[in-house]
C-alpha cells in the first residue's frame, strides 16, 4: 500500500468495518429476524473498485450511482438523508416476557433504567 489514504482504507475495511461495523449490524439484524446483506463487502467488488478509491480523487456515491447499467430514478438519487437508529430504549425497557429466556438479568433492567430515567 503506497498512500497514507489506502493504508487508512485498508486499517477500517479489516478492523473496524469487520469487527464493529459487520458485527453490530448482523446482530440488530438478528434482533429482529432481518438478513442484512453487505454488496460493499463483497470480495469482486472491492478489488475491481480499490484501483479508483485509492486514486487521488476518489469516486463519489453519486458516480458511483451513475456507474449502474439501469439508471436509479431521481426520487432515489435526490432524497434526503434518513439516518438509522438502533432502539435500544425499547428494547432495554419494555415489558418483554421473552427477555429473560434472551438472558436479560434484573440487574440489567435496573441500570437501563437509571441511564434512561
Amino acid at each position: 500500500l503506497k498512500t497514507p489514504r489506502a493504508k487508512i482504507s485498508a486499517l477500517e475495511s479489516t478492523w473496524y468495518m469487520r469487527s464493529q461495523l459487520l458485527r453490530d449490524s448482523d446482530w440488530a439484524g438478528m434482533a429482529h429476524s432481518l438478513e442484512i446483506r453487505v454488496p460493499l463487502v463483497d470480495t469482486f467488488f472491492f478489488r475491481e473498485l480499490a484501483p479508483m478509491l485509492a486514486s487521488s480523487t476518489p469516486p463519489g456515491k453519486l458516480d458511483m450511482a451513475a456507474s449502474l447499467a439501469k439508471p436509479l430514478p431521481d426520487e432515489v438519487l435526490n432524497r434526503p438523508k434518513t439516518g438509522f437508529a438502533v432502539p435500544m430504549r425499547n428494547w432495554l425497557l419494555k415489558d418483554d416476557p421473552t427477555a429473560t429466556e434472551r438472558g436479560f438479568r434484573g440487574w440489567a433492567r435496573k441500570i437501563a433504567e437509571d441511564c434512561y430515567a
